[in-house]
């Protein structure tokens, strides 16, 4: 006879009756084989309770931190420009700076990615962006270039403003 697990705990008599064909010894010793399953199948639902529990107290002090950092901080997310997009002066100038998406040769800008944009003249165009569409943008020395992809990638929604240059968002 195969052992099927209760679905609750049942005494050695009661699980007699639903046997009534076995003999005393061999019900002695299904009636254990079956009971330690039982067991076990207890004692592992009580740990995978007990180990979810855990995870969700862990997580739920992980999110505590998360928002007493942000109150502290002032509640401001600032972000972070993963690649200098261009940066200098509309003249050419090699001592402060050149328009040039960061990489040699080509750089991929992934969906995602955030590059700064910081042109040394009043411009309200300075700060982070987002890059929406995936393209690759070629590295330029001559900022007049890069001054024109930068206007192209922002017309044609390559790219979005999410935040200053300081990192707050918009």
């Amino acid at each position: 006879m195969t052992p099927q697990l209760w679905t609750q705990f049942l005494s050695f008599q009661d699980w007699k009756l639903t046997h009534p064909n076995l003999t005393n010894e061999d019900a002695i010793l299904l009636y254990k084989a079956e009971l330690q399953l039982f067991q076990n199948y207890q004692d592992e639902i009580r740990n995978q309770t007990v180990n979810r529990q855990v995870q969700l107290t862990g997580d739920l002090l992980n999110l505590s931190a998360d928002i007493s950092t942000i109150l502290t901080e002032g509640g401001v997310f600032y972000y972070k420009a993963d690649y200098i997009g261009f940066e200098g002066q509309i003249t050419v100038n090699p001592n402060t700076g050149v328009g040039a998406f960061v990489g040699s040769g080509t750089h991929l800008f992934k969906v995602g990615d955030l590059f700064s944009y910081n042109l040394e003249a009043p411009q309200d165009v300075n700060g982070i962006y987002e890059v929406l569409v995936e393209t690759n943008q070629a590295q330029e020395t001559n900022p007049s270039i890069a001054i024109l992809r930068f206007n192209f990638g922002v017309n044609n929604n390559f790219w979005k403003r999410v935040a200053t240059l300081d990192g707050i968002p918009l």
